[in-house]
């Protein structure tokens, strides 16, 4: 979920992102649903992309979506300015998908710079 959020399918949230500015964005993975700094938002486009994603990935596997306790990806958001007029954007993510059986963690740190 850390390299899927991070990857090219974010291109239509980063305008979104940036108007939230620095902090924590998470992602119940399960039902799509997004919350900034603890507060419910609106659903970004890069949430419903992971969500079906992971709900794709669980029938292609045989998983039924009740087999998941929980399934949250969370991301640190920080801005800077870049090089050449861009908005520099530091992103700390960590996945957690857990069943009654096990948790599957994940972390990725990534810079990307993003035009004004």
């Amino acid at each position: 979920m850390c390299q899927m959020f991070c990857g090219w399918r974010l291109i239509g949230s980063k305008r979104s992102l940036v108007k939230l500015g620095a902090g924590t964005l998470e992602i119940d993975v399960i039902t799509g649903k997004c919350s900034f700094q603890g507060e419910s938002i609106l659903q970004l486009a890069i949430a419903e992309e992971i969500r079906r994603w992971m709900h794709d990935d669980l029938a292609a596997n045989k998983i039924p979506v009740t087999a998941l306790t929980d399934a949250l990806l969370s991301v640190n958001l920080s801005f800077s300015e870049g090089p050449n007029k861009m908005y520099r954007c530091q992103m700390e993510c960590t996945s957690n998908v857990a069943t009654d059986a096990a948790d599957y963690r994940a972390q990725l740190t990534e810079v990307q710079d993003w035009p004004f």
